[in-house]
């Protein structure tokens, strides 16, 4: 593991997801169902538009093999029957809510937000600032997704095979997709001024993550909801 990658975590670290008040409350069970509701429209759009982000980058980089392991990332993302989106069509259906209700929604000013900052990083930025604004998201997914299961089994009722196939497939998939990422950074992070770029475009996208929860937070707080697992 390159250093340079490390001290990236460390700045995600910051504002890690994970200590957002809203991931809080869903390990400590204490969202109600139309937060948990809000947050799975919400962010259906980020994960469908996810692999356009990977093509984007893709379609600009010059190196066979790191393009191979942007593609491996990719068929992951929307392969056959088990793509992601998909997956958490899934989730959305143990929620109680229809693929209409998901598909239609509405976006939020911090979900359109999210989608511009990675759409600008990943299509107008060098790849390599792209794939470092994709590693602010991936690195930490597996320790989310471990987290939302034990919150979503122990307090929600959740606990089906299909309802957490999309967390269950993070657990381990984005732990070869990040690391693939960490090759292509600290291959790339030589110089200040890179290493400047790179850490510029893992807080914009950090940011951006971390406003993307503000808003499904407090949405789902000025609604009123019966608690999910009452």
């Amino acid at each position: 593991m390159g250093q340079f990658s490390r001290n990236l975590e460390q700045v995600i670290g910051e504002k890690g997801l994970l200590r957002h008040p809203f991931y809080q409350e869903w390990t400590a069970g204490t969202l109600t169902l139309n937060q948990l509701r809000e947050y799975a429209k919400q962010y259906y759009q980020f994960e469908v538009a996810f692999p356009t982000f990977l093509s984007a980058i893709h379609s600009r980089c010059p190196s066979l093999r790191i393009r191979q392991l942007i593609l491996d990332n990719l068929w992951d993302e929307e392969h056959g029957e088990e793509n992601h989106p998909a997956l958490w069509l899934r989730f959305c259906e143990a929620l109680g809510l229809s693929s209409d209700e998901v598909r239609n929604a509405v976006s939020l000013p911090e979900t359109h937000a999210l989608l511009n900052t990675y759409r600008v990083a990943t299509s107008s930025l060098p790849y390599e600032e792209g794939l470092a604004a994709l590693f602010a998201y991936e690195v930490q997914a597996p320790a989310v997704a471990e987290q939302k299961i034990a919150g979503l089994n122990r307090y929600y009722g959740i606990n089906g095979t299909a309802p957490l196939s999309f967390f269950t497939t993070h657990l381990t998939a984005d732990v070869a997709h990040s690391d693939a990422e960490r090759q292509v950074i600290d291959g790339y992070a030589t110089t200040p001024e890179r290493q400047e770029s790179l850490t510029n475009a893992v807080r914009q996208a950090r940011d951006a993550l971390w406003l993307f929860l503000d808003g499904v937070y407090q949405t789902g707080k000025e609604t009123n909801g019966v608690h999910a697992g009452s």
